[in-house]
């Protein structure tokens, strides 16, 4: 069964794997308000670090290339092995819903994500009926 304990530890875990994403919690921290702070790993994806991820594959540049690369990589590696159903559901929905359905958005994304979640993606764009170019 999902928690948003083991969502918001894996959160924790990328942020601690990645410092770039560090601000990026900060900020969702911040703008929750809550006392005892608390991480909504769903809305933490969709909003600061879904918009900062399409900002790397979006600007072009090889240094954030590779760093979302080495981000997916870590994603995609998480999505295989874990066997939490939490987890399992932020990235095979939440994680590839981030991502806008243009094809040039759907051939940066490829570009980046590992086998298992780019078939999430494609699957997420046929159940919403768009047009699949990669």
């Amino acid at each position: 069964m999902e928690t948003e304990g083991e969502t918001s530890a894996f959160c924790r875990r990328l942020a601690v794997r990645f410092p770039e994403i560090v601000p990026l919690l900060a900020e969702h921290i911040e703008e929750d308000g809550l006392d005892p702070p608390e991480i909504y790993s769903h809305i933490f994806f969709e909003r600061q670090f879904g918009t900062w991820f399409n900002a790397l594959l979006e600007s072009g540049s090889e240094s954030d290339l590779k760093t979302a690369r080495s981000i997916a990589d870590f994603l995609e590696e998480t999505r295989v092995l874990t066997s939490d159903e939490g987890v399992l559901a932020l990235l095979r929905v939440t994680f590839v819903e981030i991502f806008p359905w243009r094809p040039e958005s759907q051939a940066r994304a490829a570009g980046v994500l590992g086998p298992t979640l780019l078939q999430d993606y494609r699957d997420w764009l046929e159940i919403m009926s768009v047009p699949v170019t990669i």
